[in-house]
């Protein structure tokens, strides 16, 4: 059995995403271990890790984390109805005072990342995202004349935040497939930290959070091999996510087609096979990573440079590797 076919079976790849394995490079001080817990939530597998000494307590830690992280996606999820985006994108308006503030951090992010790329990235990109999954669960392609409506759409809805309404203008809306799971690992690390918590790592898939004064390796996957591509020894509390067209795809005519959309054209991306990122936290990972996927080699690497704490590793589509400091 190969390395990749004994990750699936565990449970592992669908945790990290293309990071095999994400641990203290070192034994942490004291008498404590670690506890962790993984669980469905938002689609994808969610594992929490805290390094504390008392298991039941520590139970009870994690099953207050995960109750809290899923009324912080659901109050932002385009599944739920009575979500505040599904009701945004229904009525056009809404009450800033019912906004979720974690929505407005996303917002805050996910726009300037929208500006930084040209509209390659664009978390009001609901028109599209909803024909591209369609597409996919039929191993086909949008229709064409549905596509150019739908990028129309996300490329002219526009978001408002006045002091008392938040402004859906537009046929589009939000989709934090993009950015919110990295938020959610932010806000649950967020959520530890006030309980006492110094060491901890939220993984929601590819996009994971660690917390703690101490040194971490983090194995990168190969997106096209069973191997380790490289791995990271990264000190102290940040974010890394991982995006790539290594899991999520299909083929149609022969062509390889991912989940990875450029809302500028409204096709699936081709320019990198998978971008790792290192930010200060998992919400500018997350957003990051994905945000230089959609966008050309030359740009990704002119992005991340143009951002200080970020690092970047770009797998571009010869297979070749480069590292952005």
């Amino acid at each position: 059995m190969q390395r990749r076919d004994w990750l699936k079976l565990s449970g592992q790849s669908a945790l990290f995403g293309c990071l095999l394995s994400a641990v203290p490079a070192a034994a942490l001080p004291g008498a404590q271990r670690w506890h962790q817990s993984l669980r469905p939530l938002m689609g994808t597998y969610v594992e929490i890790a805290i390094y504390a000494e008392d298991a039941a307590a520590s139970q009870r830690l994690l099953d207050a984390t995960f109750v809290e992280m899923q009324s912080w996606a659901d109050a932002i999820s385009n599944w739920e109805s009575d979500s505040f985006c599904s009701r945004l994108k229904l009525h056009g308006r809404l009450p800033r005072a019912d906004c979720p503030a974690h929505l407005l951090r996303l917002w805050q992010v996910g726009s300037e990342l929208r500006r930084m790329s040209n509209g390659n990235f664009n978390p009001l990109c609901s028109s599209l995202t909803d024909l591209w999954r369609a597409a996919k669960l039929a191993s086909s392609l949008p229709d064409r004349v549905d596509l150019k409506f739908a990028v129309a759409a996300a490329n002219s809805t526009t978001l408002e935040i006045s002091p008392d309404y938040v402004n859906l203008k537009g046929q589009s809306g939000f989709d934090v497939g993009g950015i919110g799971k990295g938020l959610m690992a932010d806000l649950a690390v967020e959520f530890l930290a006030r309980q006492g918590v110094r060491y901890a790592r939220v993984a929601c898939s590819g996009d994971i959070r660690f917390w703690g004064d101490t040194v971490w390796n983090v194995e990168v996957e190969d997106p096209r091999a069973d191997s380790i591509l490289r791995t990271l020894r990264l000190y102290g509390s940040f974010g890394i996510s991982t995006s790539s067209d290594a899991r999520n795809f299909w083929f149609v005519d022969g062509a390889r087609q991912t989940h990875l959309i450029d809302c500028s054209t409204g096709r699936s991306a081709h320019f990198n096979q998978q971008v790792t990122v290192i930010a200060p936290n998992a919400l500018w990972a997350d957003g990051l990573a994905t945000t230089l996927s959609v966008v050309p080699l030359d740009t990704a690497q002119q992005l991340a440079r143009a951002l200080p704490p970020v690092r970047a590793l770009i797998v571009d589509q010869r297979h070749q590797v480069s590292i952005t400091a």
